[in-house]
């Protein structure tokens, strides 16, 4: 009897062991569960920051994108209209530039009266 009650002895003592494990094992996973949890709602937070982030940039670059092209359009304006004062400025040059001479011609006239 004395090798049962080894057996029996050994067996509880093993039993006792892998219970001792498996609840070692049950503590682990409840611990990788919860920093699992903890994980997946610190990317969820991120997440959503980013996302709020990227579509406020998202806004302000449309924004920026308006406003640049209002502002091609306002350069091409008044590029033009520079270029219409050039012309004036030069046709005027060209009439003063005719009407001196014309003045000349006529001082000359009157000086040889």
């Amino acid at each position: 009897m004395n090798d049962r009650e080894d057996l029996r002895k050994k067996l509880a003592a093993n039993l006792s062991d892998y219970k001792k494990e498996l609840e070692e094992e049950n503590d682990k996973r409840k611990k990788n569960e919860k920093n699992n949890n903890d994980n997946e709602e610190t990317l969820a937070k991120n997440l959503k920051l980013m996302t709020d982030w990227a579509e406020k940039t998202d806004k302000e670059n449309q924004k920026l994108i308006r406003l640049n092209d209002k502002l091609k359009i306002e350069f091409k304006s008044q590029d033009s209209d520079h270029d219409l004062l050039m012309k004036q400025i030069v046709s005027q040059k060209q009439q003063e530039s005719k009407l001196f001479v014309q003045h000349q011609k006529l001082k000359e006239q009157v000086d040889d009266l």
